[in-house]
């Protein structure tokens, strides 16, 4: 009944100056349905198609926290090999035989310095010639370390 009425309904629009008719018929055409209602007009279109869905980001990436560092523990190899390069011939001017053995008992603090050294042989050396070994001695350093307090190392030497 309805497509009967059409024709009738689109000719009377026209005529009675309404500007509907045009894009009613206009919009039949094109899927756009125009409704006219004497004072206004109401005009309904179709959506445009849904976008397509976005793919979600990976996820980010687990982060790694490396372990702490292990502290730094006493190199008593670096310090005897800086003990044993320590050249004891200029006491032999002030007092320490050539050919003599000295022992000493070396305290390296943290910080790689020596802290004190105890010449201990030979024995009866003069006071000027323990000073000259012990001067020598306390210029060795050992790499500095965390781990612990003062580390005491014992060294022996040969006197060219």
């Amino acid at each position: 009944m309805i497509r009967r009425l059409l024709p009738f309904a689109l000719l009377g629009l026209s005529l009675t100056g309404c500007r509907a008719a045009g894009f009613f018929a206009a919009g039949a055409l094109v899927g756009v349905a125009v409704a006219s209602h004497p004072h206004e007009e109401i005009v309904y279109v179709e959506a445009p198609p849904a976008p397509p869905a976005a793919t979600p980001a990976p996820p980010p990436a687990p982060v790694v926290v490396p372990p702490p560092p292990q502290p730094v523990r006493f190199d008593a190899h670096a310090a005897h090999a800086s003990l044993q390069a320590i050249d004891l011939a200029p006491c032999r001017d002030r007092g320490v035989p050539a050919g003599a053995r000295v022992h000493a008992i070396v305290t390296f603090a943290p910080s790689g310095n020596v802290q004190r050294a105890v010449i201990d042989q030979p024995g009866g050396l003069s006071r000027d010639a323990v000073q000259c070994l012990a001067e020598l001695v306390t210029v060795a350093r050992a790499p500095s370390w965390e781990e612990g307090g003062a580390k005491s190392i014992e060294e022996s030497w040969a006197v060219p």
